[in-house]
């Protein structure tokens, strides 16, 4: 079996096999305000019902771009959340997605107080890579990725993994970060989230808000979602 098909299969179960245990979080993200989005309402409603469940389903190997199971992603950037609920990365631009989702979408606030077990959004390690602004996490990528290819999804010549992470291809951040999270320290987890926003959390989290925004408005949402707020409903709180 190849390395990857190890780590896309075995490593990825609900409960991890000691090479991608989980980071406690520190007080100060335990304080903060985390956001998942979501874009039709049917998805909305049973969120809100049962809380953001996790997939607990193994990741096939094919499957890249597929979470990775028994885990629920959430962020503390809104703008990164707000693509989600619309749809699209289409903050400030033309309405999006009303054929496919409707008039309406969804985001919803999650208390930091809930976190238990984290991880690096595996995207995030990819692009911290491509970025270049982790010394240790570039080193570890040379030694530990240098002999892997780009996904299949995007290349069929075998084209170096690495070189598909430094010219931004977003499959290869993927695949590069799931390679990775095995063999980083909570103390190297924890920097990345810290430095990024997102959070791959092991478990349901329950949001306390639900929020709609109408797609007619998204001409004008700030890119970064500061303004979300302002124009955005609140449709359920506890």
């Amino acid at each position: 079996m190849s390395f990857l098909s190890k780590v896309m299969s075995a490593k990825f179960k609900v409960v991890p096999s000691g090479e991608a245990d989980a980071a406690p979080p520190t007080s100060e993200l335990k304080m903060g305000t985390y956001y998942h989005g979501t874009p039709t309402k049917e998805r909305a409603d049973k969120i809100w019902k049962d809380g953001i469940k996790p997939d607990l389903s193994v990741t096939p190997e094919h499957a890249i771009s597929k979470p990775i199971a028994g885990r629920v992603y959430i962020t503390k950037n809104i703008g990164y959340a707000l693509i989600y609920a619309l749809g699209g990365d289409v903050a400030g631009s033309k309405p999006f997605s009303l054929d496919s989702y409707g008039q309406f979408g969804y985001l919803f606030v999650i208390k930091g107080s809930q976190l238990n077990e984290i991880h690096p959004d595996e995207d995030e390690v990819g692009k911290a890579i491509y970025e270049n602004k982790l010394s240790w996490l570039s080193t570890l990528a040379k030694k530990l990725l240098a002999d892997e290819d780009q996904p299949d999804e995007n290349d069929d010549w075998g084209s170096p993994l690495l070189d598909g992470v430094k010219v931004g291809d977003y499959s290869s951040w993927i695949k590069a970060g799931k390679l990775l999270l095995p063999h980083l320290t909570d103390k190297q987890k924890i920097e990345i989230i810290e430095k990024y926003g997102n959070v791959a959390h092991e478990g349901i989290l329950h949001p306390t808000e639900m929020w709609k925004i109408d797609r007619h408005l998204t001409p004008k949402l700030k890119r970064d979602g500061s303004n979300f707020f302002q124009i955005a409903k609140k449709v359920k709180t506890r």
